[in-house]
């Protein structure tokens, strides 16, 4: 990884870290996608009163942050249905992840999306403990 050249490009290397930090101290599920040893994405989880938030890095340059009904049996990490997303660099999608209002099913606008939003099917998951009391599960 290059070294950062500006004040600017250090605290945007340092921000996903920083937020993925608050992330698992708020309790959300972590997971990675692909293979354990070089990950395509990793992903965040936070159930909310029938929704679930969501968040997907691909890179420090690309990631994607939504709120999704919660289904049973629907995979949250490929939704049909998003009440709220955003896009872009992934300090700043987590940090709007984090900064959601609780979910008002009474204003809340569903809007379709294409198939494999997120997470491409096909690609498998490891999920990582909330704390580290919590066993690491392969799913």
């Amino acid at each position: 990884m290059a070294k950062p050249t500006t004040t600017d490009d250090a605290l945007g290397a340092l921000m996903p870290n920083l937020c993925l930090r608050e992330l698992r101290h708020r309790r959300w599920r972590i997971q990675l996608f692909g293979d354990r040893a070089r990950p395509l994405a990793l992903g965040a989880t936070r159930c909310r009163r029938g929704v679930v938030d969501v968040g997907v890095i691909w890179s420090a340059a690309a990631a994607l942050a939504y709120r999704t009904p919660q289904l049973d049996g629907h995979d949250p990490f490929r939704p049909d249905w998003v009440a709220d997303d955003h896009g872009g660099p992934a300090g700043w999608v987590l940090r709007w992840l984090m900064t959601l209002p609780p979910p008002d099913p009474e204003r809340t606008v569903l809007r379709s999306v294409r198939s494999a939003y997120a997470i491409p099917h096909g690609i498998t998951s490891t999920i990582f403990p909330a704390t580290s009391t919590e066993k690491r599960s392969p799913r």
